[in-house]
C-alpha cells in the first residue's frame, strides 16, 4: 500500500473515516496518491470536495480498483494517472475527471475497460490517450480538445453517440470500423481530419453528420469501404500521417 504526505483537514478524514478507511502515518511516496486497497468502487463525488491541497500529484487506481463513480475525481487538480499493470478497472463513471485541468499529456487507459461515461474526461489538459480495446460505445464528450497522432477506434465499439470528437485533431484519415452500427448527428462535430471512412452497412446518410444545415467535414471527405476491405483501409489511412 502507498501512502502520501498531506494535509490533514477534519472534513478530509472525517470523509475518509466514514467510509472506513484506514488510516496511516507511514509514508512513501510525496508525489503520488493511492486509491486504498479496501475501495474496489470508487463512489461517485469521491474526492472532488476534499482535496485541493493534492495539486499536481499523481493518481494511481491500483490493480485493485474496479469502477470510478460519476464526478469521483471532479474538479480535483492531479497531474496524471496511473493504473495498475494489472488493472481490473471495468467502467469510469460520467464526468469522472471533470475540469481537472491539471492532468496533462499523453494517459494510457487499461484495456480492461468496458465504458467511459459522459464527459469523463472533458475540460482537462490531456493532449493523447487510448481507446481501450473492449469499449462498445463511444458516449457524448468521451474524447475532447485532443490531439491524436494516432486515432484507432476499436472494433469492439458498436455506437458512436454526438459530440464525440469536439475539438479533436487526427493526424491521419480516420476509419469507422465494421463494427459501428450506428452514429449520431454532430459525432464528427469539430473533428479536424482530411477523410473519414465508414462502413456501407451504417444506414444513416451523410446529411446526418453535420452542425445545423452545414456539413462538418465537406461530404466528398466521407468514403464508404466494404467491410470486407476494413484492414487494407486502415492500414492505408494510419499510414496517411498529415504532418
Amino acid at each position: 500500500m502507498l501512502y502520501i504526505k498531506m494535509n490533514k483537514e477534519n472534513n478530509f478524514l472525517d470523509t475518509l473515516n466514514d467510509w472506513g478507511t484506514i488510516l496511516t502515518d507511514t509514508y512513501e511516496d510525496s508525489t503520488t496518491f493511492t486509491i486504498p486497497n479496501n475501495i474496489v468502487d470508487v463512489p461517485d463525488y469521491y474526492f472532488s470536495k476534499y482535496i485541493k491541497n493534492m495539486d499536481k500529484k499523481i493518481l494511481y487506481s491500483g490493480n485493485h480498483v474496479k469502477s470510478i463513480g460519476q464526478n469521483a475525481f471532479s474538479n480535483t487538480p492531479f497531474g496524471g494517472i496511473a493504473f495498475g499493470d494489472n488493472s481490473q478497472l471495468k467502467s469510469i463513471g460520467n464526468f469522472a475527471f471533470y475540469n481537472s485541468n491539471g492532468l496533462s499529456g499523453k494517459i494510457t487507459l487499461p484495456d480492461t475497460i468496458e465504458n467511459i461515461g459522459d464527459y469523463a474526461f472533458a475540460s482537462t489538459s490531456l493532449s493523447d490517450f487510448n481507446i481501450p480495446k473492449n469499449i462498445t460505445a463511444l458516449h457524448i464528450g468521451t474524447i475532447l480538445n485532443t490531439n491524436f497522432d494516432t486515432l484507432l477506434i476499436p472494433s469492439s465499439v458498436k455506437f458512436i453517440d454526438y459530440s464525440v470528437f469536439n475539438n479533436c485533431f487526427c493526424n491521419h484519415d480516420l476509419v469507422i470500423p465494421p463494427t459501428v452500427e450506428k452514429i449520431e448527428a454532430g459525432a464528427f462535430d469539430g473533428l479536424t481530419v482530411k477523410i473519414i471512412y465508414i462502413p456501407k452497412h451504417i444506414k444513416n446518410n451523410i446529411s446526418l453528420m453535420k452542425k445545423g444545415f452545414e456539413p462538418i467535414i465537406p461530404e466528398a471527405n466521407f468514403i464508404r469501404y466494404n467491410a470486407k476491405d476494413y484492414n487494407k483501409v486502415l492500414e492505408r489511412a494510419l499510414a496517411n500521417k498529415y504532418g
